[in-house]
């Protein structure tokens, strides 16, 4: 968690290799906008310590079951580093997969054309009991 370092010695390199630590802050909120489309807001927080680096965006949802989005990712206002397009399917109430797509628009758009990310994600059910799980009594049998 705070990091270390270790040394590595071929016949080619020698050398240490720092390892840094991560931190991660993320957050979401999905708004009905109508009976069958929801809007998501999103936000990525990532940071070394050093460097703060955000990934903001939005993806509409159809139906619960398609989504589209777009986001952005940069240092701060003036180092946008890429444009992201995100779609999404879910097979499933538990299983939705996905693929993006980042379009990098900052220095390294010499040495990249971009990169492709697929996505495979499940969601357990609720371990737990919530308001919504409670049983609810009819008048008519009380």
């Amino acid at each position: 968690l705070l990091g270390g370092s270790f040394r590595l010695e071929t016949a080619e390199t020698n050398g240490e290799i720092k390892q840094v630590p991560n931190f991660y802050l993320s957050g979401s909120y999905k708004w009905p906008m109508t009976y069958n489309i929801s809007l998501k807001p999103t936000l990525l927080v990532k940071s070394d310590g050093k460097l703060l680096q955000a990934d903001i965006g939005t993806l509409g949802i159809y139906d619960q079951f398609l989504e589209v989005g777009v986001a952005l990712r940069g240092y701060n206002s003036q180092s946008f580093e890429s444009v992201i397009g995100i779609l999404g399917l879910y097979i499933s109430n538990n299983i939705r997969i996905g693929y993006s797509y980042d379009y990098v628009i900052g220095k390294l758009n010499n040495a990249t054309s971009g990169s492709h990310e697929f996505l495979l994600n499940y969601t357990f059910k609720r371990f737990y009991n919530s308001k919504e799980d409670k049983i609810k009594y009819s008048p008519r049998f009380l």
